[in-house]
């Protein structure tokens, strides 16, 4: 039986996409090279007040309020860049100006050319659209033209993709999925002369397969509606946006994207604590000043005389690098004896007595070696814990614990 060319394509695509799935996780963190931004991506559809018949009301912002919002942000020392310009960035591994955000809309409604790049360009803001097509040859009625695209990028703006005709792609076959990608993408390039650098998923919805094909078409970025910001070169295809609520106002939307502040994170730490080597770590990614229970490991059932051990690794979740502190408080272990040990040295004294620190560059990390040795019986049931805490010696608000803990 022979297979044509778009068949092939598919098998092609499908494979990759099995490959990729089998990568094992420890690959993503020892990537030496990693490189990570958190530039706030607001997202937006329709900039005018919304029609007594919408479906969707939510989806409408009247242009005063938008003006608002935009106004607001740029006298509190916000600058806008495009979807592209957060591209090069990533591309050029360069940290932007602090307080730099973009504004998106998706769909590509008319509005967007009439209402909100005039707004825009009257705060020195340039936007980005995430443009759907629409049906080949259909007329682009309450859309914006391809004529206003053009113009609309000759005076500073982005455009990029958002499929052709907005279908849910997690539900769609592959050669649905390749039409909706790559063939939007030929279509942009034959009407426009270019092929958009970033792509928005259409409801925010996405499998292994949509973004493999998002990644065959050369895509730079793609964007969620994960809400949060997030631009890793780890997960470029997967990269966090706000929604921007209707009824916000400038002081509420600044609130919104305020942690973003530093494009670049200052110096973080990020504590994550595990059994052994080989165990499940938990509270990595997490970051909290009080422990949780994803941040805690437990050793059971332990004995007097018998020592158990951990793992604790101190990791630097920023694209900076720092000096961080670690120390620790204890409840019940008056009875044990506790070490820290980092590689060969003994930081016992250091982490006891509050005064090791170390210099971790970005996205690196220490592993600490901690056992335990109970001295002393306590009733069954009864829990000792060791709460490890970091901070950041340049900005003392980031900071993150782990917690261990031992049951008799």
């Amino acid at each position: 039986m022979s297979l044509s060319s778009r068949q092939i394509r598919h098998i092609a695509v499908a494979l990759t996409v099995a490959l990729v799935l089998f990568v094992p996780p420890q690959a993503a963190r020892a990537d030496a090279g990693r490189f990570e931004l958190q530039v706030p991506v607001l997202y937006y559809h329709h900039i005018k007040c919304a029609p007594p018949d919408a479906t969707l009301p939510s989806l409408y912002e009247c242009p005063d309020v938008f003006a608002e919002q935009l106004t607001y942000l740029r006298d509190h020392g916000w600058t806008a860049i495009t979807v592209d310009q957060l591209a090069d960035l990533m591309a050029q591994r360069s940290c932007p100006a602090p307080k730099t955000f973009v504004i998106s809309f998706d769909d590509g409604a008319g509005d967007g050319y009439t209402s909100a790049a005039p707004i825009m360009e009257s705060l020195g803001m340039r936007g980005s659209y995430f443009v759907t097509l629409g049906k080949e040859g259909a007329l682009r009625t309450g859309k914006i033209t391809f004529d206003q695209m053009r113009e609309l990028v000759a005076r500073g703006h982005a455009i990029g993709n958002h499929s052709r005709t907005h279908l849910n792609l997690k539900v769609q076959p592959a050669d649905v999925i390749y039409d909706q990608i790559e063939g939007a993408q030929q279509t942009f390039e034959s009407l426009l002369g270019f092929r958009p650098r970033t792509f928005a998923y259409p409801y925010g919805r996405y499998n292994d397969l949509v973004i493999e094909q998002v990644r065959q078409s050369g895509f730079e970025l793609a964007f969620t509606v994960h809400r949060g910001a997030r631009e890793s070169n780890l997960a470029p295809l997967l990269s966090k946006r706000i929604d921007v609520p209707n009824t916000d106002t400038g002081a509420q939307l600044l609130n919104r994207i305020a942690t973003y502040t530093d494009g670049c994170r200052r110096p973080t730490p990020d504590i994550a604590v595990a059994l052994s080597g080989w165990s499940t770590w938990k509270g990595d990614n997490v970051y909290a000043s009080t422990p949780w229970k994803a941040q805690t490991v437990t050793r059971q059932g332990v004995k007097v005389g018998q020592t158990y051990q951990f793992k604790v690794r101190l990791q630097n979740d920023a694209q900076r690098p720092g000096r961080f502190s670690l120390t620790r408080s204890i409840t019940g272990l008056a009875q044990a004896n506790v070490r820290y040990r980092v590689g060969d040295a003994d930081v016992t004294s250091g982490i006891v007595g509050g005064t090791f620190t170390t210099w971790l560059e970005p996205w690196s990390a220490i592993n600490i070696d901690v056992s335990i040795t109970p001295t002393k019986s306590s009733p069954q049931g009864t829990a000792h814990r060791i709460i490890l805490r970091a901070v950041s010696v340049d900005d003392a608000t980031h900071v993150d614990v782990g917690r261990l803990a031992i049951v008799f």
